[in-house]
């Protein structure tokens, strides 16, 4: 199961003193709270980190189940609970979003801590049904769930045995979909078997997690990647990779890590794809 101080929490309310009560609260049980004050705010969160359970006090007017819909489908294991769900509409679209519980108001310290605990135990069954189902079908790699998943992990043992790692993104576009699996197949065997993983994030962006790795071993895997490639010539638009390498001090937030990584390697990727050509950029 995965450990309180693992576990994150993003906190959507928009009222300031509510805000901070629940915040004093949830992190008082143990756990790694973020905050947000409105949808938009927290969508952002929700595809730049990984976030485990979302605890909203409130669902915007009109949009209810669409917003929930929409970050949930960023990462499909975020669990959800709903403070305050009194009216019909809002307990309904709150199902139909996936809500796995409800606080009813004035919040109640003790009843909320027993429904995140329950919030986490369902978390770690997800994550063991995550292992089988995460998979992209038409690459055979796994998609971007299983990366954020990955990717926090790592993350975590790189800072606890002080150990180098890096990521590489990779944006391939006007790919034929009889091509995919092809994709999925060079990326398999370009990486190191049982300890970097390759996922398909999007349509089309994918990433290579490489844990212990210096710069000269992440550089002969990504050549790798990027000679088959061009072998195979995909796609009008050429391949575009960006590396970056990771080290994190010891006392360092790992979700601000996680995010620094993830936005570093974009713009490395953003950086190859406006060369325009098939090439790697690397940055430190």
């Amino acid at each position: 199961m995965i450990g309180k101080a693992s576990f994150v929490l993003l906190l959507v309310v928009e009222e300031e003193l509510l805000g901070k009560n629940l915040e004093e609260l949830v992190r008082g049980y143990g756990y790694r709270v973020i905050t947000a004050v409105d949808y938009a705010e927290a969508l952002v969160a929700t595809r730049s980190r990984r976030v485990d359970l979302l605890l909203v006090d409130h669902l915007p007017a009109g949009a209810e189940e669409e917003a929930l819909i929409a970050m949930r489908e960023v990462r499909r294991s975020i669990g959800l609970i709903l403070v305050g769900a009194d009216e019909e509409n809002v307990y309904v679209a709150a199902v139909e979003g996936g809500a796995l519980d409800f606080v009813a108001e004035p919040v109640m310290a003790r009843e909320l801590e027993l429904k995140i605990e329950r919030a986490r135990r369902e978390s770690a069954l997800r994550y063991r049904l995550s292992l089988i189902a995460d998979f992209d079908e038409a690459t055979g790699l796994e998609d971007g769930n299983a990366f954020f998943v990955h990717l926090s992990r790592e993350l975590e043992r790189a800072q606890r045995q002080k150990r180098p790692m890096h990521l590489a993104m990779l944006y391939l576009q006007d790919v034929e979909k009889e091509q995919l699996a092809e994709i999925g197949l060079i990326l398999k065997s370009s990486i190191r078997s049982y300890v970097d993983h390759a996922c398909r994030c999007t349509k089309r962006e994918f990433a290579l997690l490489l844990p212990e790795t210096n710069a000269d071993q992440a550089a002969e895997i990504v050549q790798r990647v990027l000679l088959q490639n061009l072998e195979k010539n995909f796609g009008e638009q050429p391949l575009a990779i960006g590396c970056v390498s990771c080290s994190i001090e010891k006392d360092e937030d790992l979700d601000d890590a996680e995010f620094r990584l993830i936005k570093k390697a974009r713009m490395a990727m953003e950086e190859s794809r406006a060369a325009g050509d098939y090439s790697v950029v690397f940055r430190r």
